[in-house]
Protein backbone atom coordinates (compact mmCIF):
# COMPACT_ATOMS: atom_id res chain seq x y z
CA UNK A 1 0.00 0.00 0.00
CA UNK A 2 1.25 3.45 -0.98
CA UNK A 3 2.51 5.59 1.95
CA UNK A 4 0.81 9.01 1.96
CA UNK A 5 1.58 12.36 3.59
CA UNK A 6 -0.42 15.50 4.22
CA UNK A 7 0.26 18.12 1.53
CA UNK A 8 -0.84 20.94 3.83
CA UNK A 9 -3.08 22.27 1.05
CA UNK A 10 -6.80 21.68 1.49
CA UNK A 11 -7.79 21.00 -2.13
CA UNK A 12 -4.88 18.61 -2.70
CA UNK A 13 -5.13 16.65 0.56
CA UNK A 14 -2.78 13.71 0.93
CA UNK A 15 -0.13 12.87 -1.67
CA UNK A 16 2.36 9.98 -1.93
CA UNK A 17 5.30 10.35 0.40
CA UNK A 18 7.84 10.55 -2.45
CA UNK A 19 5.96 13.30 -4.32
CA UNK A 20 6.78 17.00 -4.04
CA UNK A 21 4.83 20.25 -4.18
CA UNK A 22 5.94 22.98 -6.59
CA UNK A 23 4.77 26.41 -7.64
CA UNK A 24 3.72 26.71 -11.29
CA UNK A 25 6.40 29.39 -11.88
CA UNK A 26 9.14 26.85 -11.18
CA UNK A 27 7.72 24.47 -13.77
CA UNK A 28 6.64 26.92 -16.47
CA UNK A 29 7.83 30.32 -17.60
CA UNK A 30 4.75 32.54 -17.34
CA UNK A 31 3.84 34.78 -20.26
CA UNK A 32 0.86 37.08 -20.94
CA UNK A 33 -0.64 38.25 -24.21
CA UNK A 34 -2.10 41.42 -25.69
CA UNK A 35 -4.04 42.74 -28.68
CA UNK A 36 -2.50 44.72 -31.56
CA UNK A 37 -4.38 47.83 -32.69
CA UNK A 38 -7.55 46.56 -34.31
CA UNK A 39 -7.80 49.49 -36.74
CA UNK A 40 -4.39 48.82 -38.31
CA UNK A 41 -5.10 46.39 -41.14
CA UNK A 42 -1.40 45.63 -41.56
CA UNK A 43 -1.47 43.78 -38.23
CA UNK A 44 -4.18 41.30 -39.14
CA UNK A 45 -5.10 38.46 -41.52
CA UNK A 46 -1.60 37.02 -41.57
CA UNK A 47 -0.63 33.42 -40.84
CA UNK A 48 0.13 33.64 -37.08
CA UNK A 49 -2.65 32.13 -34.94
CA UNK A 50 -3.93 34.52 -32.24
CA UNK A 51 -5.91 32.90 -29.45
CA UNK A 52 -8.46 34.35 -27.01
CA UNK A 53 -10.37 32.61 -24.17
CA UNK A 54 -13.36 32.28 -26.50
CA UNK A 55 -11.32 30.06 -28.84
CA UNK A 56 -10.95 26.99 -26.63
CA UNK A 57 -12.53 24.86 -23.94
CA UNK A 58 -10.93 22.60 -21.36
CA UNK A 59 -12.78 19.62 -22.88
CA UNK A 60 -10.57 19.97 -25.96
CA UNK A 61 -7.06 19.09 -24.81
CA UNK A 62 -5.22 20.78 -27.71
CA UNK A 63 -5.58 24.10 -29.49
CA UNK A 64 -4.20 24.76 -32.97
CA UNK A 65 -5.47 28.27 -33.72
CA UNK A 66 -8.07 30.89 -32.86
CA UNK A 67 -10.60 32.67 -35.03
CA UNK A 68 -8.17 35.46 -35.93
CA UNK A 69 -4.63 35.57 -37.31
CA UNK A 70 -1.89 38.16 -36.99
CA UNK A 71 0.73 39.30 -39.45
CA UNK A 72 4.41 39.41 -38.50
CA UNK A 73 4.04 43.19 -38.23
CA UNK A 74 1.16 42.75 -35.75
CA UNK A 75 3.19 40.32 -33.67
CA UNK A 76 6.14 42.70 -33.49
CA UNK A 77 4.08 45.85 -32.91
CA UNK A 78 2.32 44.30 -29.92
CA UNK A 79 5.59 42.81 -28.64
CA UNK A 80 3.93 39.41 -28.57
CA UNK A 81 5.75 36.15 -27.99
CA UNK A 82 5.24 33.21 -30.29
CA UNK A 83 4.49 30.30 -27.98
CA UNK A 84 6.13 26.98 -28.84
CA UNK A 85 4.22 23.76 -29.33
CA UNK A 86 3.45 21.99 -26.04
CA UNK A 87 2.85 25.13 -23.99
CA UNK A 88 -0.01 25.60 -21.55
CA UNK A 89 -2.63 28.26 -22.35
CA UNK A 90 -4.98 29.30 -19.55
CA UNK A 91 -7.82 31.84 -19.60
CA UNK A 92 -7.37 34.40 -16.84
CA UNK A 93 -10.82 35.97 -17.15
CA UNK A 94 -14.32 35.27 -18.48
CA UNK A 95 -14.01 32.50 -17.42
CA UNK A 96 -10.91 31.91 -15.31
CA UNK A 97 -9.35 28.50 -15.71
CA UNK A 98 -10.17 27.18 -19.18
CA UNK A 99 -6.99 25.38 -20.22
CA UNK A 100 -5.47 23.81 -23.33
CA UNK A 101 -2.13 22.70 -24.75
CA UNK A 102 -0.72 24.39 -27.86
CA UNK A 103 -0.50 22.00 -30.78
CA UNK A 104 1.00 24.64 -33.07
CA UNK A 105 3.03 27.81 -32.66
CA UNK A 106 0.63 30.59 -31.71
CA UNK A 107 0.21 33.73 -29.64
CA UNK A 108 -2.44 34.96 -27.20
CA UNK A 109 -4.44 38.02 -26.20
CA UNK A 110 -4.58 39.70 -22.79
CA UNK A 111 -7.31 37.33 -21.62
CA UNK A 112 -4.86 34.43 -21.52
CA UNK A 113 -1.79 33.35 -19.59
CA UNK A 114 0.74 31.00 -21.13
CA UNK A 115 3.08 28.56 -19.43
CA UNK A 116 6.20 27.51 -21.35
CA UNK A 117 7.95 24.45 -19.83
CA UNK A 118 11.24 25.35 -18.14
CA UNK A 119 12.61 21.85 -17.65
CA UNK A 120 11.64 18.34 -18.66
CA UNK A 121 8.07 17.67 -17.58
CA UNK A 122 4.81 16.19 -18.82
CA UNK A 123 2.72 19.13 -19.98
CA UNK A 124 -0.25 16.78 -20.30
CA UNK A 125 0.01 15.91 -16.59
CA UNK A 126 -0.18 19.59 -15.63
CA UNK A 127 -2.99 20.12 -18.14
CA UNK A 128 -5.02 17.48 -16.29
CA UNK A 129 -4.27 19.11 -12.92
CA UNK A 130 -5.31 22.57 -14.13
CA UNK A 131 -8.45 21.15 -15.81
CA UNK A 132 -9.92 20.41 -12.36
CA UNK A 133 -8.71 23.57 -10.60
CA UNK A 134 -11.21 26.09 -11.96
CA UNK A 135 -12.71 26.72 -8.53
CA UNK A 136 -9.31 27.21 -6.85
CA UNK A 137 -8.05 29.52 -9.61
CA UNK A 138 -11.23 31.60 -9.48
CA UNK A 139 -10.67 32.15 -5.77
CA UNK A 140 -7.34 33.75 -6.68
CA UNK A 141 -8.99 36.15 -9.12
CA UNK A 142 -9.53 39.79 -8.20
CA UNK A 143 -11.36 42.80 -9.65
CA UNK A 144 -14.71 44.58 -9.42
CA UNK A 145 -16.00 44.70 -13.00
CA UNK A 146 -14.83 41.13 -13.65
CA UNK A 147 -12.49 38.75 -11.89
CA UNK A 148 -9.01 38.37 -13.34
CA UNK A 149 -6.20 35.99 -12.43
CA UNK A 150 -2.83 37.71 -12.36
CA UNK A 151 0.29 36.10 -13.80
CA UNK A 152 1.87 36.38 -10.36
CA UNK A 153 -0.95 34.54 -8.59
CA UNK A 154 -0.99 31.88 -11.26
CA UNK A 155 2.77 31.47 -10.95
CA UNK A 156 2.44 30.98 -7.19
CA UNK A 157 -0.25 28.32 -7.54
CA UNK A 158 1.01 25.09 -5.94
CA UNK A 159 0.53 21.69 -7.58
CA UNK A 160 1.58 18.12 -6.74
CA UNK A 161 4.69 17.03 -8.64
CA UNK A 162 5.86 13.42 -8.97
CA UNK A 163 8.85 12.25 -11.05
CA UNK A 164 8.60 12.93 -14.78
CA UNK A 165 8.20 9.19 -15.52
CA UNK A 166 5.21 9.08 -13.15
CA UNK A 167 3.80 12.24 -14.71
CA UNK A 168 3.92 10.61 -18.14
CA UNK A 169 2.35 7.40 -16.88
CA UNK A 170 -0.48 9.35 -15.26
CA UNK A 171 -1.01 11.44 -18.40
CA UNK A 172 -1.13 8.32 -20.62
CA UNK A 173 -3.65 6.68 -18.27
CA UNK A 174 -5.87 9.75 -18.12
CA UNK A 175 -5.71 10.21 -21.90
CA UNK A 176 -7.10 6.70 -22.33
CA UNK A 177 -9.71 6.88 -19.59
CA UNK A 178 -10.89 10.42 -20.36
CA UNK A 179 -11.17 9.59 -24.07
CA UNK A 180 -13.48 6.71 -23.18
CA UNK A 181 -15.61 8.91 -20.92
CA UNK A 182 -15.67 11.74 -23.47
CA UNK A 183 -16.85 9.32 -26.19
CA UNK A 184 -19.80 8.24 -24.02
CA UNK A 185 -20.60 11.88 -23.20
CA UNK A 186 -20.46 12.78 -26.92
CA UNK A 187 -22.93 9.98 -27.76
CA UNK A 188 -25.31 11.17 -25.04
CA UNK A 189 -25.05 14.77 -26.25
CA UNK A 190 -25.74 13.64 -29.82
CA UNK A 191 -28.91 11.92 -28.61
CA UNK A 192 -29.90 15.09 -26.72
CA UNK A 193 -29.52 17.22 -29.86
CA UNK A 194 -31.59 14.72 -31.88
CA UNK A 195 -34.30 14.79 -29.22
CA UNK A 196 -34.36 18.60 -29.31
CA UNK A 197 -34.67 18.53 -33.11
CA UNK A 198 -37.45 15.93 -32.86
CA UNK A 199 -39.29 18.06 -30.29
CA UNK A 200 -39.14 21.05 -32.64
CA UNK A 201 -40.52 18.95 -35.50
CA UNK A 202 -43.39 17.72 -33.29
CA UNK A 203 -44.27 21.32 -32.34
CA UNK A 204 -44.04 22.61 -35.93
CA UNK A 205 -46.15 19.76 -37.30
CA UNK A 206 -48.89 20.29 -34.71
CA UNK A 207 -49.18 24.09 -35.03
CA UNK A 208 -49.18 24.04 -38.84
CA UNK A 209 -50.94 20.76 -39.72
CA UNK A 210 -53.16 20.13 -36.70
CA UNK A 211 -53.95 16.80 -35.04
CA UNK A 212 -56.31 15.26 -37.60
CA UNK A 213 -54.52 12.79 -39.89
CA UNK A 214 -55.26 13.08 -43.60
CA UNK A 215 -57.26 16.30 -43.15
CA UNK A 216 -57.93 18.17 -46.44
CA UNK A 217 -55.24 20.85 -46.85
CA UNK A 218 -54.83 24.19 -48.58
CA UNK A 219 -51.93 26.51 -49.30
CA UNK A 220 -51.56 29.06 -46.50
CA UNK A 221 -49.80 31.53 -48.78
CA UNK A 222 -47.06 31.86 -46.17
CA UNK A 223 -43.74 30.16 -46.93
CA UNK A 224 -42.82 29.04 -43.43
CA UNK A 225 -46.29 27.68 -42.71
CA UNK A 226 -46.89 25.83 -46.00
CA UNK A 227 -50.13 23.91 -46.24
CA UNK A 228 -52.70 24.12 -43.44
CA UNK A 229 -56.03 22.33 -42.87
CA UNK A 230 -58.81 23.68 -45.10
CA UNK A 231 -60.88 25.10 -42.23
CA UNK A 232 -57.92 27.02 -40.73
CA UNK A 233 -57.13 30.66 -41.35
CA UNK A 234 -53.96 32.72 -41.01
CA UNK A 235 -53.64 35.99 -39.16
CA UNK A 236 -50.99 38.57 -38.34
CA UNK A 237 -50.09 38.95 -34.68
CA UNK A 238 -51.65 42.44 -34.73
CA UNK A 239 -55.06 40.79 -35.32
CA UNK A 240 -54.82 38.47 -32.31
CA UNK A 241 -52.88 40.51 -29.73
CA UNK A 242 -51.71 43.94 -28.65
CA UNK A 243 -47.91 44.02 -28.84
CA UNK A 244 -46.00 46.27 -26.43
CA UNK A 245 -42.28 46.56 -25.90
CA UNK A 246 -40.54 46.54 -22.55
CA UNK A 247 -38.61 49.50 -21.26
CA UNK A 248 -35.33 49.82 -19.39
CA UNK A 249 -34.57 52.63 -16.95
CA UNK A 250 -31.66 54.82 -18.01
CA UNK A 251 -28.84 55.09 -17.25
CA UNK A 252 -28.23 51.38 -16.76
CA UNK A 253 -27.05 50.47 -13.29
CA UNK A 254 -28.30 53.71 -11.70
CA UNK A 255 -28.87 52.86 -8.02
CA UNK A 256 -32.03 54.99 -8.04
CA UNK A 257 -33.59 52.37 -10.34
CA UNK A 258 -31.73 49.10 -10.00
CA UNK A 259 -30.81 46.58 -7.28
CA UNK A 260 -33.98 47.37 -5.38
CA UNK A 261 -36.30 45.09 -3.47
CA UNK A 262 -39.66 46.23 -4.78
CA UNK A 263 -40.50 45.00 -8.30
CA UNK A 264 -39.18 41.86 -10.05
CA UNK A 265 -36.92 42.80 -13.00
CA UNK A 266 -37.54 40.43 -15.93
CA UNK A 267 -34.52 40.70 -18.21
CA UNK A 268 -33.79 38.95 -21.52
CA UNK A 269 -31.59 36.55 -19.55
CA UNK A 270 -34.63 35.52 -17.46
CA UNK A 271 -36.66 34.88 -20.62
CA UNK A 272 -33.97 32.95 -22.49
CA UNK A 273 -32.08 31.04 -19.78
CA UNK A 274 -33.75 27.69 -20.50
CA UNK A 275 -36.20 25.91 -22.78
CA UNK A 276 -39.03 26.00 -20.28
CA UNK A 277 -42.40 27.71 -20.72
CA UNK A 278 -42.57 29.80 -17.57
CA UNK A 279 -40.75 32.44 -15.55
CA UNK A 280 -41.15 31.69 -11.84
CA UNK A 281 -38.79 34.25 -10.31
CA UNK A 282 -36.11 36.84 -11.06
CA UNK A 283 -32.59 37.34 -9.76
CA UNK A 284 -32.88 41.10 -9.51
CA UNK A 285 -35.44 43.76 -8.63
CA UNK A 286 -36.12 47.39 -9.48
CA UNK A 287 -36.85 50.15 -7.04
CA UNK A 288 -40.30 51.76 -7.17
CA UNK A 289 -38.72 54.67 -9.06
CA UNK A 290 -37.13 52.23 -11.51
CA UNK A 291 -40.46 50.47 -12.09
CA UNK A 292 -42.01 53.80 -13.08
CA UNK A 293 -39.43 54.02 -15.89
CA UNK A 294 -40.08 50.48 -17.13
CA UNK A 295 -43.10 48.45 -18.27
CA UNK A 296 -45.06 46.46 -15.71
CA UNK A 297 -46.73 43.26 -16.92
CA UNK A 298 -49.18 41.16 -14.98
CA UNK A 299 -48.75 37.57 -13.93
CA UNK A 300 -49.79 35.27 -16.80
CA UNK A 301 -48.46 37.51 -19.62
CA UNK A 302 -46.82 35.95 -22.68
CA UNK A 303 -43.39 37.46 -23.46
CA UNK A 304 -41.01 37.11 -26.41
CA UNK A 305 -37.30 38.03 -26.44
CA UNK A 306 -36.83 40.41 -29.34
CA UNK A 307 -33.18 41.43 -29.50
CA UNK A 308 -29.70 40.00 -29.71
CA UNK A 309 -28.54 36.46 -30.40
CA UNK A 310 -31.26 34.94 -28.21
CA UNK A 311 -34.26 36.62 -29.83
CA UNK A 312 -37.44 34.65 -30.54
CA UNK A 313 -37.77 32.82 -27.19
CA UNK A 314 -41.31 32.82 -25.72
CA UNK A 315 -42.14 32.56 -21.99
CA UNK A 316 -45.18 33.10 -19.80
CA UNK A 317 -44.38 35.02 -16.65
CA UNK A 318 -45.98 33.59 -13.51
CA UNK A 319 -45.04 36.72 -11.57
CA UNK A 320 -46.02 40.35 -11.95
CA UNK A 321 -42.92 42.35 -12.84
CA UNK A 322 -41.21 44.82 -15.17
CA UNK A 323 -39.77 43.76 -18.51
CA UNK A 324 -36.75 45.40 -20.13
CA UNK A 325 -36.51 46.62 -23.70
CA UNK A 326 -35.19 43.26 -24.88
CA UNK A 327 -38.65 41.69 -24.74
CA UNK A 328 -42.16 42.34 -26.01
CA UNK A 329 -45.40 41.42 -24.26
CA UNK A 330 -48.66 40.22 -25.80
CA UNK A 331 -51.80 41.71 -24.24
CA UNK A 332 -55.53 41.39 -24.96
CA UNK A 333 -55.05 38.00 -26.59
CA UNK A 334 -57.65 36.80 -29.08
CA UNK A 335 -55.83 33.46 -29.44
CA UNK A 336 -55.12 30.61 -27.03
CA UNK A 337 -52.01 31.69 -25.15
CA UNK A 338 -50.17 28.38 -25.00
CA UNK A 339 -50.94 27.70 -28.65
CA UNK A 340 -49.29 31.02 -29.56
CA UNK A 341 -46.34 30.15 -27.32
CA UNK A 342 -45.84 26.91 -29.24
CA UNK A 343 -46.15 28.76 -32.56
CA UNK A 344 -43.29 31.03 -31.46
CA UNK A 345 -41.27 28.01 -30.29
CA UNK A 346 -41.59 26.56 -33.78
CA UNK A 347 -40.33 29.85 -35.27
CA UNK A 348 -37.41 30.72 -32.94
CA UNK A 349 -34.60 29.47 -35.18
CA UNK A 350 -36.17 30.89 -38.34
CA UNK A 351 -36.67 34.28 -36.74
CA UNK A 352 -32.99 34.36 -35.79
CA UNK A 353 -31.95 33.45 -39.34
CA UNK A 354 -34.31 36.12 -40.67
CA UNK A 355 -32.67 38.81 -38.54
CA UNK A 356 -29.06 37.83 -39.24
CA UNK A 357 -26.99 40.46 -40.99
CA UNK A 358 -28.22 43.29 -38.82
CA UNK A 359 -25.70 44.91 -36.47
CA UNK A 360 -27.89 44.12 -33.48
CA UNK A 361 -30.64 41.67 -34.49
CA UNK A 362 -33.89 43.21 -33.35
CA UNK A 363 -37.53 42.16 -33.71
CA UNK A 364 -39.12 45.57 -33.28
CA UNK A 365 -42.83 45.72 -32.50
CA UNK A 366 -43.70 46.41 -36.16
CA UNK A 367 -41.95 43.20 -37.27
CA UNK A 368 -43.58 41.21 -34.47
CA UNK A 369 -47.04 42.60 -35.30
CA UNK A 370 -46.62 41.54 -38.92
CA UNK A 371 -45.65 37.92 -38.14
CA UNK A 372 -48.32 35.68 -39.68
CA UNK A 373 -49.45 32.64 -37.68
CA UNK A 374 -51.74 29.68 -38.43
CA UNK A 375 -55.17 30.17 -36.83
CA UNK A 376 -57.29 27.08 -36.15
CA UNK A 377 -60.64 27.20 -34.32
CA UNK A 378 -60.19 28.17 -30.60
CA UNK A 379 -61.19 24.65 -29.46
CA UNK A 380 -58.53 23.16 -31.74
CA UNK A 381 -55.95 25.66 -30.51
CA UNK A 382 -56.57 24.39 -26.98
CA UNK A 383 -56.41 20.74 -28.09
CA UNK A 384 -53.10 21.35 -29.87
CA UNK A 385 -51.54 23.09 -26.87
CA UNK A 386 -52.71 20.31 -24.51
CA UNK A 387 -51.35 17.67 -26.90
CA UNK A 388 -48.00 19.47 -27.11
CA UNK A 389 -47.85 19.87 -23.34
CA UNK A 390 -47.93 16.08 -23.00
CA UNK A 391 -45.66 15.26 -25.96
CA UNK A 392 -43.05 17.88 -25.07
CA UNK A 393 -43.01 16.84 -21.41
CA UNK A 394 -42.25 13.25 -22.41
CA UNK A 395 -39.41 14.40 -24.69
CA UNK A 396 -38.13 16.86 -22.06
CA UNK A 397 -38.10 14.10 -19.43
CA UNK A 398 -35.93 11.97 -21.72
CA UNK A 399 -33.63 14.92 -22.42
CA UNK A 400 -33.33 15.61 -18.69
CA UNK A 401 -32.44 11.96 -18.04
CA UNK A 402 -29.71 12.12 -20.70
CA UNK A 403 -28.40 15.42 -19.31
CA UNK A 404 -28.16 13.86 -15.85
CA UNK A 405 -26.11 11.02 -17.35
CA UNK A 406 -23.77 13.60 -18.92
CA UNK A 407 -23.54 15.44 -15.59
CA UNK A 408 -22.70 12.24 -13.69
CA UNK A 409 -20.07 11.27 -16.26
CA UNK A 410 -18.50 14.74 -16.11
CA UNK A 411 -18.34 14.56 -12.31
CA UNK A 412 -16.85 11.06 -12.48
CA UNK A 413 -14.22 12.26 -14.98
CA UNK A 414 -13.23 15.16 -12.71
CA UNK A 415 -13.11 12.87 -9.68
CA UNK A 416 -10.96 10.34 -11.53
CA UNK A 417 -8.53 13.04 -12.63
CA UNK A 418 -8.30 14.36 -9.06
CA UNK A 419 -7.66 10.92 -7.57
CA UNK A 420 -4.90 10.17 -10.07
CA UNK A 421 -3.06 13.53 -10.24
CA UNK A 422 -2.88 13.71 -6.45
CA UNK A 423 -1.63 10.13 -6.18
CA UNK A 424 -4.60 8.80 -4.24
CA UNK A 425 -5.20 6.30 -7.03
CA UNK A 426 -2.07 4.55 -8.30
CA UNK A 427 -1.79 3.80 -12.03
Amino acid sequence: MRVMKDSGIAWIGEIPEEWNLRKIKYIFRISSGTTPKSDNLEYWDGDIPWVTPADYKTENEYIYHGRKFLSKAGLEAANLQLLPVNSIVLSKRAPIGAVAITAAELTINQGCIAGIPIDDCSVRYYYFILSICTEQLNLLGSGTTFKELSAQDFGNFIVPTPDVAVQERIADYLDRKCSQIDAIIARQQEVIEKLKAYKLSVITEAVTKGLTPHAPMKDSGVEWIGEIPEQWETASISRVATVVRGASPRPAGDPRYFNGQDVPWITVAEVTKDDGKYIFSTESYLTKEGAECSRLVEKGTLLLSNSGATLGVPKVTLITGCINDGSVAFLDLNIEQMYLLYVFKSRTLELRKQMQGYGQPNLNTTIVKNIVVPLPHPDEQKSISEYLDKRCKAIDDTIEMKEKVVERLSKYKKSLIYEVVTGKKEV
